[in-house]
């Protein structure tokens, strides 16, 4: 009798979860910074390190920020943008940090810088813009859905936001890497009966985005509540740690392609897996109520799609 494809992917996603495969040493090599991926600039490093510090001030963090000319105007347009819904302007980075607190001013200063390093045009296979789309709206649902369990789970609201942001970022590094190979693995996703596209990355590349996305946040130095996350979304309860949040990446991009911001489209991509409705105590019947809410915040979110089409080449 021959293999259906739920039993193939049933394999292949057991395979990924319960063994380690070795890192090609090509991929190993860009991520320790010796070839195409870009580090975090110098100015924007420190300022996280500040801004995830409990004992930094404003002042401090804001007088970094100030040095780049370019991060500072996006950190103020988007502070000022209908999402945060703040009641008077913002004018000075420092307002923007006592205002909206530390753990959002680190999430617009990570998004402004990543977005400028990475979401250039390439000569890859991929739209990057749809990529970075679909990143964000699925940023957007990750505070809808903490804001439905995140109090009895003790989730960050800002961790979860970035590093859903972040959750597809190993797909931009593998498409500059290997462009070839990447448009193959595009081209075999459109096949009837295709695998998806995370299992076709582990067929021809050896590695899937999401480790790769993991090794790049820990060399760029984040930490254990974004890496895990994003490294482990996959498959959230294989994460050594920070399974909740992982949980919560896969649903926030589940739903972001349910309303119309899918990353690949017309691609066979990644069946949500049930058991995160477990891992985030959470009814399946909530799902409609949380996409309602997803599409009110893409709406107010125009100041996060005006920052992609500014920062990401055509």
């Amino acid at each position: 009798m021959a293999v259906g494809i739920e039993e193939v992917v049933e394999s292949e996603l057991h395979m990924i979860s319960h063994t380690t495969q070795p890192v090609p040493d090509k991929f190993r090599t860009i991520v320790d910074g010796l070839g195409q991926v870009p580090t975090l600039p110098a100015i924007v490093a420190r300022a996280l390190e500040i801004l995830n510090h409990p004992s930094s001030s404003a002042e401090a963090a804001a007088r970094l920020i100030s040095q780049d000319l370019a991060l500072s105007a996006k950190v103020l347009r988007l502070a000022n943008s209908a999402f945060y819904g703040i009641p008077r302007s913002i004018s000075s980075i420092d307002q923007a940090i006592v205002i909206l607190g530390f753990q959002t001013v680190r999430s617009l200063v990570m998004s402004a810088s990543v977005l400028k390093i990475l979401g250039k045009s390439a000569k890859g296979a991929l739209d990057r813009r749809m990529v970075w789309r679909h990143s964000v709206a699925a940023a957007l649902a990750s505070r809808v859905v903490v804001r439905k369990v995140g109090r009895r789970l003790g989730l960050d609201i800002e961790a979860a936001f970035m590093a859903t942001l972040l959750h597809k970022i190993g797909v931009l590094i593998l498409d500059g890497a290997d462009h070839a190979e990447y448009q193959q693995i595009l081209l075999e996703a459109a096949e009837e009966n295709a695998l998806p596209i995370p299992l076709l990355e582990r067929k021809h590349l050896q590695i899937d985005h999401a480790a790769l996305g993991g090794m790049l946040a820990e060399r760029w130095g984040l930490p254990e509540e974004l890496r895990d996350p994003i490294a482990h979304h996959l498959s959230p309860a294989t994460a050594p740690t920070q399974g909740e949040l992982a949980a919560v990446v896969q649903l926030s991009s589940h739903m972001a392609e349910t309303v119309g911001f899918g990353a690949f489209e017309g691609l066979v991509q990644w069946q949500l897996d049930p058991n995160i409705f477990t891992i985030l105590q959470l009814e399946f019947e909530a799902i409609p109520e949380l996409l309602a809410k997803l599409n009110a915040e893409i709406e107010k979110a125009e100041g996060f799609f005006a920052l992609i089409e500014s920062s990401v080449g055509a």
